[in-house]
């Protein structure tokens, strides 16, 4: 199968993977809309996604450079004592979502998406979280030699416990 590789820029872009984000995690699109838009004036901010042939959305992941007085940023910070944090979060991308449609799932999409956003990241960590009991994703992303930083992190009040990935970075 033929695949298109693209940047994030356009709203166009942005409505395409808000519908496939709410698809996915069965939340209402135009919050998302607005998420993404907000994130796309973040420093470092990079977003792809991959395209069928017929031009639907495959999937998509984007990030930022992580930086204090960024809501999830400060968040976390929040979880680490002084050493996790200089280790993790001084020079540090985040990579805020990476989606795959399920019907293209365990094909390399996955893979391919992370990678390129940890190419074009310019710091030595790359950090993320997924919920505690998403054992497909935590198992991706220690495939993909991911580190575990955090066992339990609670970003929300709803109760629900993250865990939190870090990976360093090699730069010449």
């Amino acid at each position: 199968m033929q695949i298109n590789f693209k940047s994030i820029h356009s709203e166009e872009d942005v409505n395409l993977i808000s519908t496939l984000y709410s698809k996915v995690w069965r939340q209402d699109s135009e919050g998302i809309f607005q998420r993404i838009k907000k994130h796309m004036d973040y420093d470092g901010f990079q977003g792809h996604m991959i395209l069928s042939e017929e031009n639907k959305l495959i999937g998509f992941a984007y990030g930022y450079f992580s930086l204090k007085g960024q809501y999830y940023h400060d968040l976390i910070a929040n979880h680490l004592n002084q050493q996790e944090y200089q280790d993790w979060l001084s020079n540090c991308y985040e990579v805020v979502e990476i989606i795959v449609d399920s019907y293209y799932r365990k094909l390399g999409y996955g893979r391919e998406l992370l990678d390129s956003l940890l190419k074009g990241a310019k710091t030595t960590t790359a950090i993320l979280t997924t919920q505690q009991d998403n054992m497909t994703a935590i198992q991706f992303y220690k495939n993909q030699h991911w580190e575990l930083v955090k066992e339990q992190f609670y970003p929300n009040e709803d109760g629900k416990a993250f865990v939190i990935f870090g990976k360093r970075l090699k730069r010449q």
